[in-house]
C-alpha cells in the first residue's frame, strides 16, 4: 500500500519520506534519527539537539555548546556559542592526518594546525596540498605559490589583483 505503508524485508515506511524504521534505527521527517548497536547509540533532534555514545558519549543542545564525532564533512566537532568559538578536524587523506582548525567569531578568525590562519577578510593564508595561498582584502588581492604535484599543472606562481589584473606561471 505504498506509500501508505511499506514492510520490505528489515525496513519499514510508513507514509515516506515521513518515517522509516530499520532494524537497528529508525527517522521521522529527516531531523529526528535513533540509532543504536553493539558500538553505542545515537540520537538527533537536528539541527536542535542531538546525544549519543561511539563508545565516548557526546551530546549538543544548538548555539550553546556541543560535541559531535562526525557532522556533515567534519570530525570531532567542539563549539561554544556557536558562532563564537568551534573546533573541528577534517581527514588529509593525501597526507594520512587529520587537520584541526579552530575558529573565533567564525569565519572571520581561523587557525589551523597546518600552519594555516586568517582574519577573514583582512588577510589569509592557506596550506592546501602542494601549494601555499594567500589573500589580502579578500578578493582583491591573491597570490600563490605551487610545488610539484602529479594532480596539478606543476610548480609555479599565480596572483590577481581583482578585477584588473592576474598572472598564471605553471610548469604546464
Amino acid at each position: 500500500m505504498r506509500p501508505v505503508v511499506s514492510v520490505e524485508a528489515e525496513t519499514t515506511d510508513v507514509l515516506w519520506p515521513l518515517f522509516t524504521a530499520h532494524r537497528d534505527w529508525w527517522r521521522f521527517l529527516f531531523f529526528t534519527h535513533y540509532q543504536s548497536n553493539d558500538k553505542g547509540y545515537q540520537f538527533d533532534l537536528m539541527p536542535i539537539f542531538w546525544c549519543g555514545a561511539s563508545p565516548d558519549p557526546y551530546w549538543g543542545l544548538f548555539p550553546i555548546w556541543g560535541s559531535h564525532p562526525h557532522f556533515l564533512l567534519m570530525y570531532d566537532i567542539d563549539f561554544a556559542l556557536w558562532p563564537v568559538w568551534m573546533r573541528y578536524s577534517m581527514p588529509r587523506p593525501q597526507e594520512k592526518r587529520m587537520m584541526t582548525t579552530n575558529s573565533v567569531l567564525w569565519p572571520f578568525v581561523h587557525w589551523r594546525d597546518d600552519g594555516s590562519w586568517g582574519v577573514w577578510p583582512l588577510y589569509t593564508c592557506n596550506q592546501q596540498r602542494a601549494s601555499y595561498h594567500q589573500t589580502v582584502l579578500w578578493p582583491i588581492v591573491t597570490w600563490a605559490s605551487y610545488e610539484a604535484d602529479r594532480d596539478t599543472a606543476g610548480a609555479g606562481s599565480s596572483w590577481m589583483l581583482w578585477p584588473l589584473f592576474g598572472g598564471i606561471s605553471r610548469e604546464r
